[in-house]
């Protein structure tokens, strides 16, 4: 999933649509999303990262280990902050996302 994410985080700038056109990103069920991409797919998507980057393990079995103890961000979080930095206020607000979590 690491490489989705980067994916994921790089498509705004990839400027596929007009530059002052907005793009609203939709969370349905928002509500159910720790449930769903809490900790226990936080530990899959690590234990998997691990063997995908190998220049990161170090720093991958911390993450992994305090997902472990829940702790640090999940899976849901780290789809959050890319979606929020590409929204008003966020370090990339020109990219036009907004976040609607329903």
């Amino acid at each position: 999933m690491g490489s989705q994410f980067r994916c994921f985080q790089r498509y705004p700038q990839r400027r596929f649509w007009n530059a002052h056109r907005r793009f609203r990103f939709r969370w349905v069920n928002f509500q159910e999303s720790p449930r769903r991409s809490g900790y226990t797919e936080t530990i899959h998507w690590l234990e998997n990262k691990i063997h995908a980057a190998p220049d990161s393990v170090a720093r991958v079995k911390q993450e992994l280990e305090a997902a472990r103890h829940g702790e640090g961000p999940t899976v849901a979080d780290i789809i959050l902050d890319i979606i929020r930095i590409h929204g008003p206020s966020g370090s990339e607000e020109g990219d036009g996302i907004e976040l609607e979590l329903v």
